[in-house]
């Protein structure tokens, strides 16, 4: 007899679609919270990313404002006088100065004129500078002052002494003097100093004389314009020295009322006294502080500084003799040139700087306000301003008597510009004047060129 076999019991656990369910839970979750890690992961590495990009931005932002301030330490503001509206550059809002970075950020500045030199000192200038990086994009604004005040030079004519006489004309620029002035009849003053907002004038430590220097005898006794107060003769009115006094109830009481900050009764030092008052200066110490005149016109570091800058173009001297192919002429490429006379140890002979050969540095032909700066330097020497000779500089003569003369100026010279010197003999038909367009064109190698940032924002944050 077969014996059939009995079927197993294979009943599955009933545990197994648990399990399964689990089981596919778990890779559900698995893959949920691997997709999100990855999303996490792929946002936080684009937002690193995109945080990577926004600071290179900001660091290709600021190197356009560092670009900047180079340029205007480098060449002025002259170069942004047409600001906001210039065609391209630096001061053209429209077309600004696009600058690639290494690595791919890059940058577009330009400079705004909000309150510019030198209807304004300091001026107000803003820089905006825009960085890209990648995908990140950032701006930022600084707002910076800028001074005209050269170093040490007050944009006049500066002397201890003053000789007038022949048919001398200042225009448009005043004359301070820590000494005397003679022949003052013989010294034509006239328009408004550019630099100080006044009638141009001369101003002096001493005494104002319209007598000739032929004895040296400078005071009250020997043909002063002091007393009275209010000068008898109308060219001297806005004259000041150590006879003159206060103006308020003379003929010249204008002078108080529309330029108080120099006729006004002041007390310069905090000491209790008055210092200036209508024509009156006190003294030296005064009359440097109403015009902020320091003792040296450079300290040593800057003369060494412009030493460099000479000898970088050629045109440092231990010698007065020169040729003019020896001084580049001006051109829009190069602007701004320095030459520096170095004369100390020099044979007392051969100390004298003739300028009429200095050729080239005249306005160029065509009118208009071109960037443009000159300046001369002459340590332990003299110069003379001679011979039918034009020009538009900065003249510094940084040594005392005997030397820092500049002589008679004859054949009719015609100089655009200031003068820094010991003596200054005006004799002759020599014309200096001053104008809007050198100020606004001070030499980079003159000005303090340390700019204020007063205010700096991040635009876009």
């Amino acid at each position: 007899m077969t014996r059939t076999a009995r079927p197993v019991d294979r009943r599955e656990p009933r545990d197994r679609g648990a399990a399964l369910i689990l089981t596919l839970f778990a890779t559900t979750l698995v893959m949920i919270v691997g997709t999100t890690i990855l999303t996490v992961t792929v946002n936080n590495l684009r937002t690193t990313r995109l945080s990577q990009d926004s600071g290179a931005a900001l660091d290709a932002a600021d190197a356009g404002l560092a670009q900047a301030s180079a340029h205007l330490r480098t060449y002025g503001v002259g170069s942004i006088a047409c600001s906001p509206g210039c065609p391209s550059g630096y001061g053209s809002e429209d077309n600004p100065t696009s600058v690639a970075l290494p690595g791919g950020a890059s940058y577009e500045v330009w400079v705004e004129a909000r309150a510019p030199l030198p209807a304004h000192n300091p001026g107000r200038y803003v820089i905006h500078s825009t960085g890209t990086a990648g995908d990140g994009r950032r701006t930022i604004e600084a707002e910076v002052a800028i001074g005209t005040r050269p170093l040490g030079l007050p944009l006049a004519l500066f002397a201890k002494s003053f000789q007038g006489g022949g048919n001398g004309a200042v225009f448009q620029e005043s004359i301070i003097t820590t000494g005397c002035v003679w022949s003052r009849r013989h010294i034509n003053i006239s328009g408004t100093d550019v630099a100080y907002k006044i009638p141009a004038a001369v101003h002096s430590a001493q005494h104002i004389s319209t007598s000739n220097a032929a004895n040296r005898n400078c005071g009250p006794s020997n043909g002063s314009i002091h007393p009275p107060a209010c000068s008898t003769d109308t060219d001297y009115r806005f004259d000041q020295d150590a006879a003159g006094g206060p103006l308020g109830s003379t003929g010249c009481s204008g002078a108080v009322t529309s330029y108080p900050e120099f006729y006004a009764a002041r007390d310069l030092d905090g000491d209790g006294t008055v210092d200036v008052n209508g024509s009156w200066i006190r003294d030296e110490k005064a009359l440097r502080t109403l015009f902020s005149i320091p003792e040296k016109p450079f300290t040593d570091t800057q003369l060494d500084t412009l030493r460099a800058v000479a000898k970088t173009t050629g045109t440092y001297f231990t010698t007065a003799s020169y040729t003019s192919g020896q001084i580049p002429n001006w051109s829009a490429a190069a602007p701004h040139l320095v030459v520096f006379f170095d004369l100390e140890g020099q044979p007392t002979n051969q100390r004298l700087v003739d300028l009429k050969d200095l050729d080239g540095w005249t306005r160029p032909a065509g009118g208009g306000c071109p960037v443009q700066s000159l300046v001369i330097v002459i340590v332990g020497g003299d110069a003379r301003l001679n011979g039918n000779h034009d020009m538009v500089a900065n003249l510094v003569l940084t040594s005392g008597a005997p030397y820092g003369y500049v002589f008679k100026a004859n054949g009719n010279a015609d100089m655009i510009g200031t003068i820094y010197a010991d003596q200054i003999d005006l004799t002759g038909t020599v014309d200096i004047s001053l104008d809007e367009c050198f100020v606004q064109n001070l030499s980079p190698s003159l000005v303090d060129t340390t700019l204020t940032l007063t205010n700096y924002r991040e635009i876009d944050r």
